[in-house]
């Protein structure tokens, strides 16, 4: 079995540090085999607030990737907001177009949706879900094969009118031609997790997964969190961990059989 802890929402710079410590002392308890940080990682893009962003990877039990978030691109300057929005992230985070990462059983890509010409909202550049795609078909076989962008792919289930990543439609339908079974992402700062397969007709399980915020204090009626996910074969197995003021509980999201696709699948799926 292969463990997946997913976190969202660090928002260092307004982190709680009692929070920050008791989640390190989970995760080293629990020992997952990779850790996934879907954006925001600080509040407002300073340098210094991704120092200590830094300095928290750097305390985790595990190998861990990430991807930038809204709160993640400079507000100022103007230029390098619209011109390089990721250039800090890159500097202190990580420099990757397209970070790659594998782990036991879980082959992991980012997909940054930030960008700089919105305060909030976020979008799916052509040339980076290209290069995902193209990543994500080469995958080891029988790696279940996850992508991880900041802004959704599904809104909440009370809140069907949420804004979604822009684009979020067609990135989907070309994720699941290239053999991804999960979109993991933040933004919403709540846990949720549903397979779109029947609603947009797609002829795989696909599941979009939300997390909630890790250590901030910018709650959504739930405790500070993050998600597990145990991935044994086609099966997956999703609960979200709340912080209960001592420690984290855990909430079952879900259980999932993934489907199989070969490689030469995926070949023949691109020439079609």
């Amino acid at each position: 079995m292969t463990l997946v802890a997913h976190l969202s929402d660090l928002h260092f710079g307004r982190e709680r540090a009692v929070v920050v410590e008791g989640l390190l002392a989970d995760l080293r308890v629990l020992r997952p085999d990779l850790i996934i940080v879907s954006g925001d990682l600080t509040e407002r893009a300073f340098h210094w607030q991704f120092r200590r962003a830094r300095r928290f990877l750097g305390r985790l039990p595990a190998p861990w990737i990430a991807t930038p978030g809204n709160h993640d691109v400079p507000l100022l300057p103007l230029f390098e907001r619209l011109g390089r929005p990721t250039a800090r992230f890159a500097q202190h985070i990580d420099p990757s177009r397209v970070p790659v990462r594998q782990a036991g059983e879980a082959w992991v890509a980012g997909l940054c949706t930030a960008h700089g010409k919105t305060w909030k909202d976020g979008a799916i550049q052509p040339d980076l879900l290209d290069e995902v795609d193209a990543l994500a078909r080469g995958a080891p076989q029988g790696a279940r094969r996850i992508v991880i962008a900041h802004h959704p792919f599904q809104p909440p289930p009370d809140d069907p009118r949420y804004r979604l990543v822009d684009g979020w439609e067609a990135g989907l339908r070309q994720l699941s031609a290239a053999g991804v079974d999960m979109v993991l992402g933040g933004h919403i700062h709540r846990a949720y997790a549903v397979d779109v397969a029947g609603a947009l007709g797609l002829d795989r399980p696909l599941l979009i997964v939300q997390a909630p915020t890790a250590v901030s204090p910018h709650l959504r009626d739930r405790p500070n969190g993050y998600n597990l996910l145990r991935l044994e074969g086609a099966r997956v197995e999703i609960a979200a961990r709340y912080w209960d003021g001592r420690g984290f509980t855990e909430e079952a999201l879900g259980r999932w059989t993934l489907a199989e696709r070969s490689p030469a699948d995926l070949k023949r799926r691109a020439v079609a």
